[in-house]
């Protein structure tokens, strides 16, 4: 096992972790964003918006909100294809990301300084105080929906990522077969422990994953896994990690999580298999020494 990779080896502005929704998505991001700052303003009205001269206090508030949304977009695209390297999500850290939407809200604040000569009554809006009071609450409002996929996050700032190089093994060594036996008399699975990758709970079923013979089989069989796990009680590294799901230590390539939880990869293209937080300092210990 490595923690050379570990996400908390970084200092915290500089952690990993998945990019903000809006940001990644600017289509339906920006829908989102339309809905969210809409409804805030119908509601609240928290930033003095005044009618326009032609049309009522909702339409305007509709039209700021559409205007909002269609440029946070166009400037996530542009963003996207003009500066690629910083908006790859390949690195996304909670920096680049204040960063990006610091940058979003000052461009949007500019939009609705504009915008005000168009859509509101003409006073006198020409001046340095006007221009940065349009970016304060354009940003305040703005930042909202930003701010809650933030939110949302936040937990993989608090995560270790362990690492295993993976060499899977086609023919065991020295190993004892294991016979599993269910409650049909004629039905049984036999295998050797290093084939073994997870097995998971269905029903009254049980689904086993193997390795074998250069391919990875599934295999149903009728049977719990409270009794799957005390028949195969004297393999160390065959162990539960969830009330649905046990692991071969052997065969993790990647644990993300932290003493909540962790996530578990046990191959290429598999789904990740849940480490619940009552088996968490037991699968960590022992998934140290495999």
């Amino acid at each position: 096992m490595s923690e050379s990779m570990d996400n908390k080896h970084f200092y915290f502005p500089f952690r990993i972790l998945p990019q903000n929704y809006i940001i990644a998505y600017p289509g339906k991001g920006s829908l989102i964003f339309f809905c969210v700052i809409f409804l805030f303003l119908l509601l609240y009205r928290p930033v003095e918006i005044h009618e326009s001269q032609f049309l009522s206090i909702e339409v305007t508030i509709f039209l700021y909100s559409i205007l909002s949304a269609g440029f946070i977009y166009l400037m996530i695209a542009g963003l996207q294809k003009f500066a690629s390297d910083f908006m790859s999500a390949d690195g996304w850290n909670l920096t680049k990301e204040l960063a990006a939407i610091a940058l979003l809200m000052i461009g949007l604040g500019s939009l609705i300084y504009v915008s005000a000569f168009i859509i509101e009554e003409p006073v006198d809006r020409l001046n340095l105080s006007t221009y940065l009071d349009s970016i304060l609450r354009a940003g305040l409002v703005g930042m909202i929906p930003f701010l809650f996929f933030t939110s949302l996050n936040l937990k993989y700032l608090f995560e270790s990522t362990l690492y295993r190089s993976l060499d899977l093994i086609s023919e065991p060594v020295n190993e004892k077969w294991i016979t599993i036996d269910t409650p049909l008399k004629k039905e049984e699975l036999g295998f050797y422990p290093s084939q073994f990758i997870y097995a998971e709970a269905q029903g009254n079923y049980l689904k086993v994953s193997l390795y074998r013979n250069e391919l990875t089989e599934e295999i149903s069989i009728r049977c719990s896994i409270s009794g799957f796990e005390e028949q195969c009680r004297e393999i160390p590294f065959i162990m539960r990690v969830h009330r649905a799901f046990m692991v071969n230590l052997n065969r993790i390539e990647e644990a993300k999580g932290n003493s909540m939880g962790y996530r578990l990869k046990v191959g290429p293209g598999s789904d990740e298999i849940a480490v619940s937080r009552g088996y968490t300092a037991r699968f960590r210990k022992s998934f140290g020494k495999s």
